[in-house]
């Protein structure tokens, strides 16, 4: 056994490394997952490209890959990966929105004697949408906050696990993301306050003060 360590092609489970030699005498498998070779300096990059195309030609599992070729593919699984990550994100983040609404709405029906007397001693009905519009800001600032430190706090379990696996990744803060989620936050508290507040604004005077 040579070694024992996370390579990226094994990223779930723990890889051991022998020789090809002991890998036949030990598992009788001979096959490869992946070649590497350096190109020798002043070689004609046609001409080895072509040679080794020619080559991998009998071996349909193969596929001939130049560095920065490789190296594109993996950023495209990757693109994929965040991609489907960032939709994950967005449709999770729509229930959390029609939670907030509701949230809103069941707090105007329980206080709507409350709502009627305000407007009874003289509350106008933009101050009353403007009651709804800094709960509903102050519900979704919490929730932000929250949220924002829950995630610094994986983000930077999650590192360092892969640190104890092998990966060597450095944490930092990520100051943009955070001034996202703050914004995407608050915009969702004032899209959240809409119809309660439309609501609440809307009520009858003597309707709401008789109501039990």
């Amino acid at each position: 056994m040579v070694a024992i360590g996370l390579d990226y092609l094994n990223a779930k489970a723990a890889t051991g490394y022998i020789s090809q030699a002991n890998l036949s005498a030990d598992f009788h498998e001979s096959s490869d997952l992946l070649l590497m070779a350096n190109m020798t300096s002043g070689a004609n990059a046609a001409a080895v490209h072509a040679s080794l195309d020619a080559v991998v030609k009998r071996f349909p599992a193969f596929t001939v890959l130049e560095s920065t070729e490789w190296r594109t593919t993996n950023q495209q699984i990757f693109t994929q990966v965040f991609g489907v990550m960032y939709f994950l994100l967005v449709a999770l983040s729509i229930p959390s929105l029609i939670a907030l609404v509701n949230t809103l709405a069941i707090n105007v029906i329980e206080r709507t004697r409350e709502i009627g007397m305000i407007r009874a001693v003289g509350g106008t009905r933009r101050q009353v949408s403007r009651m709804i519009l800094v709960e509903s800001l102050l519900l979704s600032a919490l929730g932000a906050a929250l949220g924002i430190l829950a995630g610094l706090w994986m983000g930077y379990a999650l590192v360092g696990a892969m640190n104890v696996a092998g990966f060597a990744l450095a944490y930092f803060l990520p100051t943009a993301s955070i001034l996202l989620a703050i914004a995407v936050g608050l915009i969702f508290g004032v899209l959240a306050s809409v119809l309660p507040a439309r609501q609440a604004a809307r009520l009858n005077i003597v309707t709401a003060l008789h109501y039990e």
